[in-house]
């Protein structure tokens, strides 16, 4: 009777997290939307323009945000709109062909219920002369709960917030890869965000694929090995597309990491210093391991050399500060050129990063 009922019910959910378990662990597949009759796919004889952008959900940067050390939690709907446009007004001058966002609100409480995504696509598309519309794009969540009951004073709610991809080639798939969550309590981590990876196969005409990956790698984590166990994923997936994709694959994103050589003491102030308290920078193997796109010298210089790479603002600065962006190339992939393209009326408080590479391999 009651006993069995139970036993019966305590097995339901051993097993329901179980199966919950592996599912997370194996990548999740996202849906794809390719325009019909888009564009044909990426010939690989020509440089192709790759955009990455942490918008901070289009909700500007004049109000001091609760996790930066404010108060303010949500953005008026008509100062989104605006941030919207503002957003799309850079991406349509950068030309890119590729564009990777980080942190795109679709429908959460805190940026009015506006899906930042379609909006920011509509907005792009409206700009773009012949030819240049954005025809495939996809999202994979990276925080997602019905209602976050933080902060005390004013809770977020209804959190819904993205990486979006928008591609003028075809998408020909694409995966949501998860990355290990930070080390904290099962209460904080019900509500909290849970990163990952978008991983997209763009179409190219010689019928092999490129592979583009979208990240953003967790802020706050306190040295307590989440961003070693993170990059340790973003290493095994390099190293996987090495060998399937011939090493034809970027990755590009947020990495709230600093670049190796630049000491966080010595260049930001004793309060932002402490969220990069590592002995060495988390993505140091990226570094090492895999082509990246900014200059590593001209980073770790200090002074004009660096600044003109920084793409990070924190609320009571003028100017970027630091450089927590960054990308990196497979062996078959070249960077022709690189920038961090300076938006003076920040919309987001990050700078857009933005790349010319190619797969023809210098003979």
């Amino acid at each position: 009777g009651m006993a069995g009922r139970r036993v019966g019910m305590l097995a339901f959910g051993v097993l329901f997290c179980a199966v919950r378990g592996a599912q997370i662990v194996r990548p999740q597949r996202v849906r794809i939307t390719n325009v019909a009759n888009s564009a044909a796919a990426y010939d690989p004889v020509r440089p192709l323009r790759v955009l990455s952008w942490n918008v901070q959900y289009c909700a500007g940067t004049e109000r001091h945000f609760f996790y930066d050390g404010g108060r303010a939690v949500a953005t008026p709907r008509r100062v989104v709109r605006t941030k919207l446009q503002e957003v799309a007004e850079v991406l349509a001058t950068a030309n890119a062909d590729i564009v990777l966002l980080q942190e795109v609100d679709r429908r959460s409480l805190r940026t009015g219920l506006i899906d930042e995504h379609r909006a920011l696509l509509r907005a792009v598309n409206d700009r773009a002369i012949a030819g240049g519309a954005y025809g495939s794009h996809c999202s994979a969540w990276y925080w997602r709960v019905p209602w976050v009951p933080a902060p005390r004073h004013r809770h977020v709610g209804l959190v819904n917030m993205h990486l979006s991809v928008f591609s003028r080639f075809p998408i020909a798939a694409a995966r949501r890869v998860r990355l290990p969550l930070l080390q904290e309590s099962l209460a904080r981590r019900i509500f909290n965000l849970r990163r990952c990876v978008l991983q997209v196969g763009v179409q190219c005409a010689d019928g092999a694929a490129l592979e583009l990956l979208n990240t953003h790698l967790s802020a706050f984590s306190g040295a307590d090995g989440t961003l070693t166990k993170q990059v340790d994923v973003l290493r095994a997936l390099g190293a996987e597309l090495e060998g399937e994709a011939g090493g034809r694959w970027l990755l590009a994103g947020d990495f709230n990491s600093l670049p190796p050589g630049v000491d966080a003491r010595a260049t930001l102030d004793a309060e932002e210093a402490a969220l990069y308290s590592e002995a060495e920078t988390p993505i140091a193997p990226l570094y090492a391991d895999w082509t990246p796109v900014l200059p590593p010298d001209e980073l770790a210089a200090g002074g004009e050399r660096s600044a003109s790479w920084h793409t990070y603002k924190p609320f009571h600065a003028r100017m970027a500060d630091r450089t927590i962006d960054h990308a990196f190339v497979g062996s078959a992939v070249r960077v022709l050129s690189q920038q961090v393209v300076q938006v003076p009326s920040w919309p987001s408080d990050h700078l857009p990063v933005l790349m010319e590479v190619s797969l023809q391999k210098a003979a």
